[in-house]
């Protein structure tokens, strides 16, 4: 690949994803100007975030095999019509009704970019380079997450609530256009047979009968989990217990986030194939001593600070970043006959354990620190127990080897 086509090819990739991060994000700070404007409370414009979540995971159950037959390009292109006509419909929006309609499409089209990036990148580039432009990508799509709300406040400020919708809207069409002129499609034999029920289902018994693919896939459902614990509760953890002022909290809230930046960095620079099992171990059990500290640290320590309660988020959330490419990667890679199919899989599951985990959060809510750390220590446990599959799988297959050579 020429170097000018794989730097665009790259940029095009990490732009992707960021849209759908926009609309989680940036919009944040609007809540309560739009709760005003539709005569609703702040609890029912929060709907439009469970809707949201829902629209990205059953979407990218839609594009995965819809991109074995018919390709990448289109798709792409396609739903990012649909995420730019939803979010001006989101603009527009009369009432909540409208509102959260215009927001289950604007996530339908959004996830288009979430699963069929990662698509592109095992079609384009050889098994041992995946993880590394994984980790690139990811690396610049957690600053987005970041960044976005600063951005919305300053919208919110001085403007209205509906032109962040409507800059997203120009967004969504600008990267449209850039996907149709310059992206070219990395499909090389599609899948006659990919959209018919019973190969859909032959896929789904053959990817759930891999060890390999279900340890990964909970490890990376669980670290997914983890991080929507630390959203969630992090506003009352900082805000109300902790006594962080409101100006403050964007600071403490955006350190974890820089963390996993900085994971993801170190991954795309530094793994090869033979350093990949070294940084999957090594950041699990960095995850795992972290949970655990800011499980006994909240118990037995009666005067806890904002900064010592961060400093374990952020180490975790580091670890999250170091592993978490390599960890999709892997959970693909025998799977490339398949690709499309299998990275919708891997996006819808992780997006319906995160949601569920939300939602055990809120319920959970009121247990403050020390319940907040049990979540991320349950979390952890969980995904520790998914990596030992796939080193049972890969005991069991050497063993099997061993046989053979016997024999």
């Amino acid at each position: 690949m020429q170097g000018w086509r794989k730097h665009l090819l790259n940029f095009l990739l990490v732009m992707m994803p960021i849209g759908s991060s926009l609309c989680i994000d940036m919009y944040l700070p609007a809540y309560p100007a739009m709760a005003a404007s539709f005569a609703v409370g702040v609890g029912e414009i929060n709907l439009s975030m469970s809707i949201y979540l829902i629209g990205i995971a059953l979407g990218q159950l839609i594009y995965g095999p819809m991109s074995d037959r018919y390709g990448r390009q289109k798709l792409i292109v396609g739903g990012f019509v649909i995420f730019s006509l939803a979010s001006i419909a989101c603009t527009a929006a009369p009432n909540l009704t409208v509102f959260l309609i215009a927001r289950l499409f604007q996530a339908l089209g959004a996830c288009s970019g979430i699963a069929l990036c990662r698509a592109v990148v095992i079609d384009s580039y050889p098994p041992g380079k995946v993880g590394k432009v994984l980790a690139l990508i990811s690396a610049s799509n957690i600053i987005s997450p970041a960044l976005a709300p600063l951005l919305g406040g300053v919208l919110v400020a001085y403007f209205h609530w509906r032109v962040i919708f409507l800059i997203i809207s120009i967004y969504g069409v600008l990267l449209a256009i850039g996907i149709y002129k310059m992206l070219p499609e990395t499909l090389r034999e599609p899948a006659m047979d990919a959209l018919q029920l019973k190969r859909m289902w032959i896929n789904f018994k053959r990817l759930f009968s891999s060890r390999i693919f279900q340890g990964h896939m909970i490890g990376i459902s669980l670290m997914y989990a983890m991080v929507f614990v630390w959203v969630t509760y992090s506003p009352g953890v900082l805000i109300d217990i902790l006594k962080v002022p409101a100006q403050t909290f964007g600071l403490y809230f955006m350190l974890p986030g820089l963390g996993c930046t900085l994971g993801a960095l170190i991954t795309s620079k530094f793994s090869n194939e033979q350093r990949e099992g070294k940084f999957i171990v090594t950041g699990y059990t960095m995850i795992l001593l972290s949970a655990i500290g800011l499980m006994l640290y909240s118990l037995m320590v009666k005067k806890l600070t904002p900064l010592s309660v961060t400093l374990p988020i952020i180490l975790i959330f580091f670890n999250i970043g170091l592993i978490q490419s390599l960890q999709v990667a892997r959970a693909i890679a025998p799977f490339t006959d398949i690709t499309g199919f299998t990275v919708g899989i891997l996006g819808a599951i992780p997006t319906a354990m995160a949601s569920l985990f939300g939602l055990i959060t809120s319920i959970l809510y009121a247990g403050g620190i020390p319940v907040m750390a049990l979540l991320i220590l349950i979390t952890a446990v969980g995904a520790i127990l998914g990596l030992f599959l796939t080193m049972q799988r890969r005991i069991v297959m050497q063993g099997q080897v061993s046989v053979e050579s016997n024999n």
